[in-house]
């Protein structure tokens, strides 16, 4: 069902004008946060964590902004196989830090956030300046991941799948199994300097360790600064955010790391320092920042005397 809903939507979204298709989906996501407002839940927790003490009013005014920038790229995502007309609409900034990295010979791991367009970014990116592969949580059905994996693939992308399902739903030593098949890829592409795109804001697995992030800690998957280390490629933050009309690929200097250093606390101290690099672009682009599971507890509503009463036997 999922498969063929997709398909519907694919087709839909490219048949419709770019506006048209934009339009739809606008829509579309508009009625989902007043029939289902729950699926948002997690969503309003994370972008009252980032922009503080703002009126009701106001953070509804921003969910809606990156309700309806999600439909957008949504859209995008659905339109890939146009990937000259997302070509068109790049623009680059800091070629030089990801250009200078992989002249080191050593691979880059491209650390990123949720924020954005990013498969669109990427897309584009690949078919105008380089090549980006990319770690991702293999969906389901099955039968809908291949399609998607297929469709990158077409693109340049490529799509390293890690089944997260699985490992949460396997012992330790069989989901050791299964991430260790998709790490082989990872390091292959590094040790031919390729560069993988890795987020580090959502804790997939549920294996992640506690880090400060927005003045708070929570858990943050630190793989993606482990491997980094352990192939001895360089670490480049990037995202992708939606200007005018127009995709933008940033990337930032890349961040340094001692390999001599204690593993473990190496890694904890950097992965710090990725996020930390994070937190203003974050703040300046919350209405673009994706991530619908919460990232740090959500607080309970206020008890009131109403509420009280509700709940009284």
């Amino acid at each position: 069902m999922k498969y063929w809903a997709y398909r519907v939507a694919e087709a839909l979204a490219n048949l419709l004008p770019l506006a048209v298709a934009y339009a739809v989906a606008i829509a579309s996501v508009h009625v989902l946060l007043v029939l289902t407002p729950g699926r948002f839940s997690g969503l309003r927790g994370n972008l009252t964590h980032v922009v503080g003490d703002v009126s009701p009013r106001r953070l509804r005014g921003l969910v809606r902004a990156n309700a309806r920038n999600m439909g957008r790229s949504w859209v995008d995502v659905l339109r890939m196989s146009r990937p000259s007309g997302c070509a068109r609409r790049l623009d680059i900034e800091g070629m030089d830090h990801l250009s200078g990295a992989l002249d080191r010979g050593r691979g880059v791991v491209m650390v990123c956030t949720h924020i954005g367009p990013w498969d669109a970014g990427l897309v584009a990116f690949n078919a105008d300046a380089g090549r980006v592969a990319v770690l991702a949580e293999a969906l389901r059905p099955p039968r809908l991941f291949e399609h998607l994996r297929r469709g990158r693939a077409a693109l340049g992308v490529t799509v390293i799948p890690i089944d997260v399902a699985a490992i949460r739903e396997a012992d330790a030593d069989a989901a050791r199994r299964i991430g260790v098949g998709a790490l082989r890829q990872v390091f292959g592409e590094l040790r031919a300097n390729g560069t993988v795109a890795i987020a580090i804001d959502r804790d997939l697995t549920g294996t992640g360790v506690p880090i400060e992030f927005f003045g708070l800690p929570t858990p943050i998957p630190l793989g993606v600064v482990d491997i980094a280390m352990r192939c001895n490629a360089a670490l480049v933050p990037a995202w992708s955010v939606r200007q005018g009309g127009r995709l933008c690929l940033h990337a930032l200097p890349e961040i340094r790391y001692d390999v001599d250093a204690p593993r473990d606390a190496e890694v904890r101290k950097v992965a710090r320092t990725v996020l930390a690099a994070f937190e203003p672009v974050i703040a300046a682009h919350a209405d673009q920042w994706h991530v619908l599971d919460p990232i740090w507890p959500i607080a309970p509503p206020p008890r009131t005397r109403l509420g009280l009463l509700r709940h009284a036997p």
